[in-house]
């Protein structure tokens, strides 16, 4: 993903795919409400998302991330959890601290930096359980990996050392 949007539209794709955790779709009025922002807003940035191909609008207006918007929020994801954990494991940031500064960071972050840093991530497991540093820096509430069209058509979440293999993955 070697082109970016802007921090804005990444912040709603991620909060689309973290309003989207337990079905495949997600309302105006629920994005709306965890963005703090108005359902006239949603759809104006909305229309943006589905026009770059990361969105579709269902029947019921309701909108689900396209195959190519699964794939970017977990790029997103990944790139705030390498930088959260660059910044409290290798530098000492609180917790607190680096959860509002991994998402300004992120923004900002070339490609080769969050290589670098990528690079870090699997000396993970040496120095602490992957279920452990998931929970430390997952945000209650929020599953970040999910996989779609399972049997039942539901949403499984893979587990923590799936989880940190694909961090430790090329983008």
């Amino acid at each position: 993903m070697n082109e970016r949007l802007s921090p804005t539209l990444e912040n709603y794709i991620r909060a689309i795919y973290e309003v989207c955790d337990s079905r495949a779709q997600a309302r105006v009025s629920d994005v709306a409400i965890h963005l703090n922002v108005t359902k006239s807003c949603v759809c104006h940035t909305t229309k943006k998302l589905v026009a770059f191909g990361m969105l579709e609008r269902t029947r019921h207006k309701e909108i689900a991330l396209t195959s190519l918007g699964i794939k970017y929020a977990i790029f997103l994801w990944k790139r705030i959890f390498i930088v959260k954990y660059f910044l409290v494991e290798t530098i000492g940031v609180t917790i607190q601290a680096a959860e509002l500064d991994a998402c300004r960071i992120g923004h900002k972050l070339s490609n080769e930096t969050l290589y670098c840093m990528r690079r870090i991530v699997p000396e993970v497991g040496k120095k602490i359980s992957t279920e452990k540093l998931l929970s430390k820096f997952q945000p209650v509430g929020i599953t970040p990996f999910y996989s779609y069209g399972t049997p039942s058509g539901g949403h499984t979440n893979a587990s923590a050392f799936a989880a940190l293999h694909f961090l430790s993955q090329e983008s």
